[in-house]
């Protein structure tokens, strides 16, 4: 099988081989780190920019868009960022509208905390688009941004590449000293620990199938068994390639798709990357802080789970 993680980087694996060791060869890894060497900041904002005598009428109605160009498997998610509208004098916010011409490519604007465009343009590859053989490998997404008076245009592009499946079943224990990453809701106060499981990606092939997640056992930073399962969530990554040393933020890189109700989980199987998430709280003595700043200091802190695909 072959993964393309970007247009410089294919790396022909078996399908034994996880998702991990892909992206590892590529600068970075699928596997979570103990620790985040990052937090995820406020997100960058739609700032007025001062408009120059010297600016060209085409500069002047162009979007300024990063990156340019994606690389995405059918079936992913990924994200393009706003960074400014050269002349937006700030006076009125801009209307948004955007698509592809084929019709595979879906464009969601994030417009939290009240800015007129949060900076982040949220896109969804379907997973059946190089199917649509009219249109070829690669489509052009239509931007523009409008307000009284002027418009402004990108056409920034993605090449979509086949999607390889990557999961495994069976029974897995992860603890919170190796396998522990943040969550955050919002500010930097909504901060907590807990346990993640490896990434799972499912393609067209696996889609309108199930995933069952059962926890069979669970033990505190004591040792001591859990008397009840830890609450448990399943994460749909929201870019490409997915940052997986944290979850959430203030534009989240992450969403909830299912809910774990005492140590079950069933969920209908839609393309994408995924994680579960196990909170540590409840892993924890109730006497320590929410913020752990260190979860490796807990090794003993630990989750067992299986995992079965219909």
């Amino acid at each position: 099988m072959t993964y393309n993680f970007s247009q410089t980087c294919t790396i022909s694996i078996s399908i034994l081989t996880s998702l991990s060791m892909a992206l590892a060869a590529c600068g970075g890894s699928l596997d979570t780190p103990p620790t985040a060497t990052s937090q995820p900041s406020t997100p960058p904002t739609l700032a007025a920019t001062e408009s120059s005598t010297e600016t060209s009428v085409a500069l002047a109605h162009t979007i300024e868009i990063s990156p340019t160009r994606l690389t995405v498997p059918a079936g992913m998610w990924a994200r393009y960022e706003i960074v400014g509208l050269p002349g937006w004098d700030g006076a009125s916010a801009p209307a948004w509208a955007a698509g592809d011409q084929a019709g595979d490519v879906e464009v969601t604007f994030l417009t939290d905390w009240g800015s007129p465009a949060a900076g982040m343009l949220q896109i969804h590859v379907k997973g059946d688009a190089l199917a649509n053989e009219q249109w070829g490998s690669t489509r052009t997404i239509a931007i523009t941004a409008t307000t009284p008076g002027r418009t402004w245009h990108a056409r920034p592009e993605i090449d979509v590449v086949p999607c390889e499946p990557a999961f495994e079943r069976g029974i897995f224990t992860r603890t919170l000293g190796d396998h522990g990453v943040p969550r955050r809701t919002g500010g930097p106060t909504t901060l907590t620990y807990g346990i993640v499981s490896a990434p799972m990606q499912f393609c067209e092939g696996q889609a309108g199938g199930r995933l069952i997640v059962t926890v069979t056992k669970a033990a505190t930073d004591e040792g001591d068994p859990l008397a009840e399962p830890p609450r448990f969530s399943l994460y749909r990554y929201l870019d490409w390639p997915p940052e997986i040393t944290f979850l959430g933020g203030y534009i989240s890189n992450v969403e909830e798709v299912a809910l774990g109700s005492q140590g079950q989980l069933a969920w209908r199987i839609e393309t994408g990357v995924y994680v579960l998430y196990f909170d540590g709280r409840q892993l924890i003595d109730a006497a320590t802080p929410v913020y752990v700043p260190d979860p490796g200091t807990f090794p003993a802190a630990a989750v067992t789970y299986r995992i079965e695909i219909e």
